[in-house]
């Protein structure tokens, strides 16, 4: 009987072990979203890192002093949030933000309207994000001419607290 009692008290030991193993994995895996706060933040922070990665896209950046984002398209956050992260940014690589849409770049003289190019400029456009299941969809691309823009959409998550971020339909001109 003891020895029966004690190979029942390993096969629980065991059990477990394999469900604490398996429930850190899922919960490791994803960050979930609760509240509206949170929501809003994890979508401010996944805005945050489509610009980054729009801004580190080779080429383009050749001389410019301002970069520009356009937000106009975007009403899932509060657009307050997320433009001190984008100064902050811009200021660390020695650059202005500026908030103008395309047209207002070329009406302001930040470009070259008969050859249709940003002087000193480069253009950040995000579109309104879409969430499904802790997954944020953003279409978002630059552009500084018409022979130096792109457009991509990007799917971010958080995996072990870092977010990851898969960029797809990548057009470039």
């Amino acid at each position: 009987m003891c020895v029966k009692s004690i190979l029942i008290l390993i096969s629980i030991i065991g059990l477990l072990i394999l469900a604490l193993t398996v429930a850190y994995f899922f919960l490791k895996k994803s960050t979930k979203v609760e509240t509206a706060g949170e929501k809003s933040q994890y979508i401010t922070d996944a805005y945050f890192e489509v610009f980054k990665k729009a801004y580190e896209r080779e080429g383009y950046n050749y001389k410019i002093k301002y970069v520009s984002v356009d937000l106009n398209k975007i009403k899932v956050i509060d657009k307050e949030i997320l433009i001190p992260l984008l100064e902050e940014f811009c200021k660390d690589e020695g650059l202005q933000l500026l908030q103008y849409t395309n047209e207002e770049l070329f009406d302001k003289g930040y470009g070259d309207e008969t050859n249709l190019y940003l002087t000193e400029t480069i253009l950040i456009y995000l579109s309104d994000a879409v969430i499904k299941k802790n997954k944020v969809y953003i279409c978002g691309g630059k552009f500084r001419d018409s022979l130096a823009s792109f457009r991509a959409d990007y799917m971010l998550y958080k995996e072990d607290g870092m977010w990851v971020v898969d960029v797809s339909n990548i057009r470039i001109s």
